[in-house]
């Protein structure tokens, strides 16, 4: 069944729609996110040979190796995040091989936040209460360790909007670049989407383009036989070919028509012209393969688009 020129125009337009409007809503939506950034960790007790002999206590219990770790609470997103969003408070958990001595404020943006902090010594955990974080603010803790922070504090959380906290490490460790190559994986891989999204748009443009002109020249041809039949020289025939046949594939149009155009290269007569003219009628009435083309990629668009995008 041939295609309306109205219809490929609107079969066009919806491609388009299809793939770029998911994207600018991917792109340009609210946007809910919490991070937690790992500023530093520094062993305040220097391993020194005379240390060894000293018992340094906090609190009556014995200090094996004091660490320091400055982090950051930040709201990394574009939308504020209120205590009505809140179901759980952020819970900041230590390894139990580094236990948590205690927890103080360094500072916070704006300077009007309010904070809570509750240290759980017995689960070494460190929950922190806020009634409202907008875009950009902050909190930033340090966190005294009975130990090394060898591992990254495991951060829980139920809030509205946020599936789950990032954790950035700051600091040059072994951890932090395993998280960076797989940071720079991920980079690649939308890069290769967004890649592979604007050649199936220009596919789908370009395809679309001569299959709307392939079906304009059919009715055209179709309204107006006389047209081809007026023509005067191989010349013609050749440039009519060239700018509105274009959407033939080269074995479709060496199928259909390189014989008969030859064949009048060589002898313009009547018997000749007439075999160039049923081919390129007959050419006319099969499916191009730009049309095949268009088809295909405006499938794969919209597959794409309702398996891989949530606003469908």
């Amino acid at each position: 069944m041939a295609w309306s020129k109205q219809n490929i125009i609107i079969s066009l337009l919806i491609a388009s729609a299809t793939i770029v409007l998911p994207i600018i809503y991917e792109e340009y939506s609210h946007r809910s996110e919490l991070g937690f950034r790992i500023e530093s960790s520094n062993s305040l007790l220097p391993a020194d040979p005379l240390l060894k002999d000293f018992l340094i206590t906090y609190q009556g219990k014995p200090i094996k190796n004091l660490t320091r770790m400055d982090c950051t609470f930040v709201n990394s997103g574009n939308t504020p995040i209120t205590s009505d969003d809140i179901i759980d408070e952020p819970i900041i958990s230590i390894p139990k091989d580094s236990g948590i001595i205690a927890v103080i404020p360094l500072n916070k943006e704006p300077q009007n936040l309010y904070v809570e902090l509750s240290l759980n010594l017995s689960k070494n955990e460190i929950k922190i209460k806020f009634n409202l974080l907008n875009p950009g603010d902050f909190i930033k803790l340090a966190i005294y360790l009975n130990g090394p922070s060898n591992e990254l504090p495991i951060i829980v959380a139920r809030i509205k909007g946020i599936k789950e906290i990032n954790v950035v490490n700051n600091i040059p460790t072994e951890i932090q670049t395993e998280k960076k190559a797989n940071n720079t994986m991920e980079n690649m891989i939308s890069i290769i989407k967004y890649a592979g999204i604007f050649l199936i748009i220009l596919f789908v443009l370009f395809g679309g383009k001569q299959t709307v002109n392939f079906h304009r020249t059919k009715n055209l041809v179709r309204k107006n036989p006389d047209l081809i039949k007026n023509f005067n020289n191989i010349n013609e025939f050749k440039n009519f070919i060239d700018k509105n046949l274009a959407a033939l594939g080269s074995d479709q149009k060496k199928k259909f028509l390189s014989k008969e155009i030859e064949n009048a290269e060589n002898d313009f007569s009547d018997e000749n012209k007439n075999k160039l003219i049923i081919a390129i009628n007959n050419a006319l009435n099969i499916r191009s393969a730009s049309e095949t083309t268009f088809i295909f990629f405006l499938i794969l668009s919209i597959g794409l688009v309702y398996f891989y995008w949530p606003i469908f």
